[in-house]
């Protein structure tokens, strides 16, 4: 139940300068919290070709100024997947250990690094370079270094070896996988996320993001799922998602409950069968939950 002030911060919106809390993230539906993070959205050109945003009334971020699919949203509206976000905010708690794999400049690293506190861990999982120097910056900005690692690699399948990225286009801030020898298109070390994190004593969640690798990421993180069965959420794709049959049924031997994470926030069950043929062509995300009775 909403305490008084907590009431009138619904009604009446937060005084003006106050951040939005991370409660009221967890406990105000979206139009509530979206209302909120555009009336404190705001965005501020660099003379280094990039825009220094405020998002979710909390968190400072610097994005590319050219890129036209993720930078408008956060600079107009001030947040990203309101659904995935809560969601987030809903089961985060400090303490917990995340790892973010595709953080780009580092949205949701921000905003799992805050979740978790200062007793947390976060591990931001970034391949591209140009990406990799904004997520470092917005991490030292808001004051989260001690408590989240960057790992300027790519994950797949293999645990060791190299990979060229090529952005969708100039200044783009995504970046898929192309044939060796392509021009403009940088080489980056590759390895699994069982080598990159298999020693750490709890994982809590994971998120995964990497236009279409998530097949090849989940393969190469069987063992780290396997034994921590953290809450994932991948963002999946039937179009691009290489083998998505092989990948769901590996995540039904792992997790007891599949769903999707629909856009109004709810947790639709699923199973492999009806994700095969679901919105095939159309980005979509797929949640592996650890207990069956939270979906």
């Amino acid at each position: 139940m909403l305490g008084l002030n907590a009431l009138r911060r619904r009604i009446l919106g937060p005084g003006r300068g106050d951040p939005v809390l991370l409660r009221e993230l967890r406990d105000l539906r979206h139009p509530w919290i979206e209302a909120l993070c555009r009336a404190r959205a705001r965005a501020v050109p660099l003379p280094d070709g990039t825009l220094l945003c405020r998002t979710l009334g909390r968190h400072k971020l610097r994005v590319s100024a050219l890129d036209r699919e993720f930078s408008p949203h956060v600079a107009l509206d001030g947040f990203w997947e309101i659904w995935l976000t809560r969601l987030f905010a809903s089961r985060v708690r400090r303490g917990m250990c995340c790892v973010d794999v595709g953080a780009q400049a580092g949205y949701f690293t921000l905003l799992l690094a805050d979740l978790v506190g200062p007793e947390g861990r976060v591990h931001a999982v970034e391949p591209l370079p140009s990406n990799v120097a904004l997520l470092s910056g917005n991490i030292a900005l808001n004051g989260f270094l001690p408590r989240v690692s960057v790992h300027a690699v790519a994950l797949g399948s293999e645990p060791a070896g190299e990979i060229a990225l090529r952005p969708a286009y100039p200044g783009s801030m995504n970046a898929a996988r192309v044939p060796d020898g392509m021009p403009d298109a940088p080489r980056v070390p590759a390895t699994t996320l069982d080598r990159l994190l298999g020693d750490v004593p709890r994982l809590d969640v994971v998120k995964i993001d990497a236009e279409g690798a998530e097949h090849a990421i989940l393969e190469g993180a069987e063992a780290l799922l396997a034994k921590h069965r953290p809450l994932l959420v991948a963002e999946v794709n039937a179009a691009r998602a290489g083998d998505m049959r092989a990948m769901l049924e590996r995540l039904a031997r792992i997790y007891p409950a599949l769903a999707t994470l629909e856009s109004d926030g709810t947790l639709r069950p699923a199973t492999v069968e009806a994700l095969l043929g679901q919105r095939v062509g159309l980005d979509h995300l797929v949640v592996a939950l650890p207990d069956a009775t939270r979906v």
